[in-house]
């Protein structure tokens, strides 16, 4: 079920709740999040979300200013599952809430606070929400 939050202190307080993934199925391999190939993998993964029943925000994700495509906040997610996707939507890694999670299961460790609004963008990486709000969290190994 796809959800929109309404301000940064929704935003906030669905993340700070904890037991969510961020996930994509975007391949590099493919090329940009907006080539073809890839527009089609996350709309088959929004319509597996739907299916599961699970609550999830759609986000565009950026690194070092460039846009990467679609990815999703998905809610009430079990850290098991999520990784379990994760690999099934052959993906080296993805953001939870301790950090950036790797298949292989190690962890680049989330550190600070999220940081929300025009300051998300100020770091290599951030997602913004289809209305527009904006975070990031910062990982120990950038």
């Amino acid at each position: 079920m796809k959800l929109t939050l309404k301000s940064d202190l929704d935003l906030a307080r669905t993340l700070n709740k904890g037991n969510w993934a961020i996930l994509t199925a975007t391949m590099e391999a493919h090329g940009s999040g907006h080539t073809p190939r890839n527009v089609g993998a996350n709309e088959c993964l929004a319509e597996y979300l739907d299916e599961q029943d699970f609550a999830y925000i759609p986000l565009t994700g950026f690194y070092k200013g460039v846009d990467q495509g679609t990815s999703f906040l998905v809610l009430e997610i079990d850290a098991n599952d999520a990784l379990d996707l994760s690999r099934r939507l052959r993906q080296e890694s993805f953001l939870a809430p301790e950090g950036l999670v790797y298949t292989t299961g190690a962890i680049n460790p989330r550190v600070g606070c999220f940081v929300f609004g025009k300051s998300a963008a100020d770091g290599p990486a951030y997602s913004r929400t289809e209305n527009g709000l904006a975070f990031r969290m910062d990982l120990r190994d950038k």
